[in-house]
């Protein structure tokens, strides 16, 4: 599953990075960003893949920013920013 991966993102004080791959075909780059209002404001997510195409990493990013709305004002990813 890919959020399984995620879960061991090393984060720096205002983004995050994350190589997830599943197989060849399947693979992505994460990159998380912590605002200063972070929880309260959520997080920004950008996806990034050369095996991906560009409709479906538009529907993902669109899905996790609904997640992160939703989540707003409490923490968004494990191991986030307090």
């Amino acid at each position: 599953m890919w959020t399984n991966a995620l879960h061991a993102l090393p984060l720096s004080h205002s983004c995050g990075y994350k190589h997830c791959r599943r197989t060849d075909q399947k693979q992505l780059n994460v990159i998380l960003q912590f605002g200063d209002g972070y929880p309260g404001e959520p997080v920004v997510t950008q996806l990034t893949s050369k095996t991906l195409g560009e409709k479906l990493l538009a529907g993902l990013v669109k899905m996790c920013d609904e997640e992160a709305k939703a989540r707003s004002g409490q923490k968004q990813v494990p191991g986030g920013r307090d």
